[in-house]
């Protein structure tokens, strides 16, 4: 039985696992420059190799665009009228 999944529960997820294929390096390029290095005969490879831990260089998720938000108070008072 084939489930049915809306929208929204779709894009979450989408959004969820983005920063993880950002992470893998040579899926996403994991945080700058190419992601397949080029190799060049007699050179040292600059990545990491695989099973060591990378420098504590990780890329902090930023979002995209965050509107501003109007103050909750307006900053003139508001003029009441007087009955």
């Amino acid at each position: 039985m084939l489930r049915r999944f809306s929208f929204p529960t779709l894009a979450l997820s989408f959004v969820a696992t983005l920063p993880l294929l950002l992470l893998v390096p040579g899926c996403g390029g994991g945080g700058g420059g190419p992601s397949t290095p080029t190799a060049t005969p007699n050179s040292t490879p600059t990545s990491t190799p695989i099973g060591t831990t990378a420098p504590t260089m990780a890329p902090t998720a930023t979002p995209i665009s965050t509107p501003t938000l109007p103050p909750l108070t307006s900053p003139t008072p508001l003029i009441e009228g007087r009955r």
